[in-house]
């Protein structure tokens, strides 16, 4: 890199908007809880939203953890899918979340995934099944799932083996398609006649 840092595995990403919102400081604080297990770990933080810079680099100077994180502000599609195949884990501690496509693009790109346990996440992923499931607003508890993610082979491969098979079956062009003309149709089922409809104008 073109500071004189190097990347090592493992390599742990974050994709989103560093705002607080996003949870984007408690994978900044689990951190050392990681690096103590495995000192060469690299954090990546994937991002064109820069709200909270000032707070990442404060956190890394209170944990020393400056030298082992890594922010990247221009990475396009093409780029961030190749980045997210080659991860060890994909972290999304979010505190709120509108869809999620972050963790189903993980998913996609064969990245173990730790989401955070709120309402459309848990729609998503199920944990120890497709992907672990923090408990929110827990650093410590975001840690504690990465880790077990880089320690025990045989979730990481199954996760990994779930997480693509819900994908195909959820999360296809066609699926996504296919639901929104459900929506649609529903919405138009439901909708009440117009009680105006077909009577002609008053005198």
């Amino acid at each position: 890199m073109e500071d004189g840092r190097s990347l090592s595995r493992p390599i742990i990403i974050y994709i989103g908007q560093i705002k607080h919102r996003k949870g984007f400081d408690l994978l900044a604080r689990a951190m050392p809880a990681i690096l103590q297990k495995f000192p060469r770990a690299s954090f990546l933080f994937i991002s064109q939203s820069l709200e909270g810079r000032g707070e990442l680099d404060s956190i890394n100077r209170a944990q020393g953890t400056g030298e082992r994180c890594f922010l990247f502000t221009q990475v396009d599609d093409r780029n961030k899918f190749l980045i997210l195949s080659f991860a060890d884990a994909l972290v999304q501690p979010t505190r709120y979340e509108g869809f999620g496509i972050s963790v189903i693009e993980g998913m996609a790109c064969r990245c173990p995934v730790v989401s955070t346990r709120i309402p459309v996440i848990d729609e998503i992923i199920e944990h120890e099944q497709n992907g672990l499931l923090a408990s929110p607003n827990d650093f410590a508890s975001v840690a504690a799932n990465v880790l077990r993610l880089l320690e025990e082979d045989n979730l990481r491969r199954s996760v990994v083996a779930n997480a693509s098979a819900t994908v195909m079956a959820r999360y296809t062009r066609d699926q996504i398609t296919r639901q929104l003309v459900e929506v649609y149709d529903d919405l138009v089922q439901s909708k009440p006649s117009d009680p105006r409809r077909g009577k002609r104008p008053g005198p």
